[in-house]
């Protein structure tokens, strides 16, 4: 893997955190009600969530709205990412952050009802991280991850989208997720944590949602992926620029708008009960 490919897998992250916030989408109500259904409640015990890769705080925001009287501390490793979520979260949201990795949370064992990661978990270094979340949660917490999918109906404008990223970013494929390093292979979080010792009753849930994007911001949402960062690092920013633009102006409305169609998929589980300690072992 080159260097450039491992520095654009981050580029977005590290450097584009005020233009991130503003143009990533967001998730389906549907699908916020079914991550914080997996908050377990205890009577007497304080309730706390961690949003793991929280980025800007985008999800972190939308699980706090949704689970009133429970603490959620959004992790991000990012310092630039960290400052822009702390400088949008409104004092009325029971959320902090704090600046740590996925694979080294700050929490003490067992301490954690409900661990989240929201189209972060691809770049972690999952065995790592699986151990670490199973440390963390409390008997009976769940870990759920969640991911917006490209809806790709045969001739639809996410088909016509990915026809482009396969023909300008190299090693790309349709249906595949760039991980740490930049390289590009499908991920499939239920077998994963179906090989986890730490963890049960694992489960997928799917939530069909749109979005609709005004005028040229599906360009300025797509300058923000890792996908079309190396398309123009490869082939420069006009000549990518241009065929996006012909793409969006094929399936643009009258108005302006383009509907933009998603699969928000839910990949949950359960921590076992036992001792974290031991499941943290070689972490």
């Amino acid at each position: 893997m080159t260097d450039i490919q491992t520095e654009l897998a981050w580029k977005p992250y590290f450097v584009l955190a005020d233009h991130y916030d503003a143009v990533r989408p967001g998730y389906p109500e549907a699908a916020l009600h079914a991550v914080a259904s997996r908050m377990p409640r205890h009577p007497g015990v304080p309730a706390m969530a961690a949003d793991i890769g929280s980025g800007t705080g985008i999800f972190t925001r939308l699980l706090a709205a949704a689970l009133p009287g429970v603490l959620v501390v959004g992790v991000e490793p990012n310092d630039k990412m960290v400052a822009r979520a702390e400088a949008v979260t409104p004092e009325s949201l029971n959320v902090c952050y704090a600046c740590s990795p996925a694979e080294s949370l700050p929490f003490a064992t067992a301490s954690v009802g409900l661990a989240t990661a929201a189209g972060s978990a691809q770049l972690f270094d999952r065995d790592v991280f699986f151990r670490e979340a199973a440390r963390v949660l409390q008997p009976g917490g769940a870990l759920a991850l969640v991911q917006n999918k490209r809806h790709c109906s045969e001739g639809g404008f996410f088909s016509g989208f990915e026809d482009l990223l396969e023909d300008w970013v190299p090693g790309y494929a349709t249906g595949t997720f760039a991980d740490r390093t930049g390289a590009y292979a499908p991920v499939a979080f239920h077998e994963e944590l179906a090989g986890q010792a730490q963890y049960t009753d694992i489960t997928v849930e799917l939530f069909r949602w749109d979005r609709r994007f005004a005028d040229a911001e599906f360009e300025r949402f797509a300058r923000s992926t890792i996908q079309v960062q190396q398309a123009i690092e490869t082939h420069g920013q006009e000549p990518v620029m241009a065929a996006l633009g012909e793409l969006v102006g094929r399936f643009s409305h009258e108005d302006g708008t383009l509907i933009a169609p998603y699969v928000a998929e839910v990949t949950s589980a359960v921590r076992r009960d036992g001792e974290a300690e031991t499941w943290n072992d070689g972490a």
